[in-house]
């Protein structure tokens, strides 16, 4: 009899598919999770059965307004206009062959894409979203990027051809000084219609992170110094090694010890949970992230909450609360919400101070280049 193909880990695709996860953090669970850390554990292997699964996609065209020309789009432009990285992108750029994120000076971000099955999947997403389910869920707009068209730029004055980009507009475009930080939400970020390959990856660095243990995971940060007046990046591998507790030390870094702006992206996530609780979009968010972005500059900016990257989104045709992401998300609140708490009662009790100092003992950020890019 020929054996059952498996990779490394242990984990049935069918148990997978039927899996609500579990995995999020309360906030009278916090402390038992940070004393659990200073403990030695062992993670169990785990394997899951391969099965192949074949994603097509079907190319869409989609023309620009004469607004969007006349802002500059390089798309038909005889011109070679060649936009700047995006400085402020703090993640992601996992892209094939590191293509990064660009900018221009309309307030745009435009992010990397491709014909595959994950390019497709996003911009089918967002299409979804302009025609149908904005007008089914409105209260869910302000969590979301607007989305203008899928275009093609230059990476360099010498590329032989422009690349496929997915259009945007900058939710940091307007701030001066700005603050950012990119947290992966869900415990899982595969599905099993994934190939198992990718699959494999996926769930090697989900155990690897705080995905596995508290449902999400800080994928790297941005932050504003007063002193040396750059804005400073918190790099990868700064954000793998976190645990819960250097977490916390982050996110109160990130927010300055501000309890006012904590409690604003407290009632935001808030918001995002009950929508997605009362009106389940049609797929699951899979390696989706939160983006939080605010303006240190003004002592009463607001402090921006989106969701983005949906390359890995996946059919949710029953519109099924999509328990994985939403985990994930009750777990981020309790956490920001409990770091409010520990401000208002002991301000030294998570950092030293808002500068990058921490209590923490791993805060070796490295610090980026200033926010105009070259």
């Amino acid at each position: 009899m020929e054996a059952a193909t498996t990779t490394a880990f242990e984990v049935s695709v069918s148990a997978a598919a039927q899996h609500s996860s579990e995995v999020h953090v309360g906030k009278m669970e916090i402390e038992q999770h940070l004393q659990l850390e200073k403990t030695t554990t062992s993670t169990t292997t785990k394997t899951i059965t391969t099965k192949t699964a074949t994603a097509t996609a079907t190319t869409t065209t989609i023309l620009l307004t004469n607004e969007e020309k006349e802002e500059g789009d390089s798309v038909n432009n005889n011109k070679r206009i060649v936009y700047p990285k995006a400085s402020r992108q703090v993640a992601g750029n996992s892209h094939k062959h590191a293509r990064t994120g660009r900018v221009d000076a309309f307030g745009h971000f435009y992010k990397p894409t491709d014909d595959t099955r994950k390019g497709m999947t996003e911009l089918q997403f967002y299409e979804n979203w302009r025609v149908a389910e904005q007008e089914r869920v409105p209260e869910f707009s302000p969590f979301l990027a607007t989305f203008v068209s899928r275009t093609e730029l230059y990476e360099s004055h010498d590329a032989a051809k422009p690349m496929p980009f997915l259009k945007l507009r900058d939710v940091t475009a307007e701030m001066k000084q700005a603050n950012v930080v990119d947290i992966k939400i869900g415990e899982r970020t595969w599905h099993p219609s994934h190939d198992a390959e990718y699959r494999e990856k996926r769930h090697r660095g989900d155990l690897e992170t705080t995905s596995s243990s508290i449902g999400f995971r800080v994928c790297g940060m941005l932050t504003y110094e007063e002193e040396s007046k750059t804005e400073r990046y918190w790099n990868r591998k700064w954000a793998k090694a976190l645990n819960l507790e250097t977490t916390m030390s982050g996110l109160d870094v990130f927010f300055g010890q501000d309890s006012e702006r904590i409690a604003n992206v407290v009632q935001k996530l808030k918001d995002i949970r009950k929508s997605l609780e009362t009106n389940p979009f049609p797929v699951y968010f899979l390696g989706s992230s939160i983006l939080l972005c605010y303006d240190s500059s003004d002592l009463h900016s607001d402090v921006r909450v989106v969701v983005v990257d949906f390359c890995n989104a996946v059919k949710n045709e029953s519109r099924e609360v999509d328990r994985n992401f939403l985990d994930g998300l009750i777990s981020l609140t309790n956490i920001i919400e409990t770091i409010g708490d520990r401000i208002k009662s002991d301000p030294m009790s998570l950092s030293s101070s808002s500068s990058g100092s921490s209590t923490a003992g791993i805060f070796n950020p490295i610090t980026a280049s200033p926010s105009c890019s070259n």
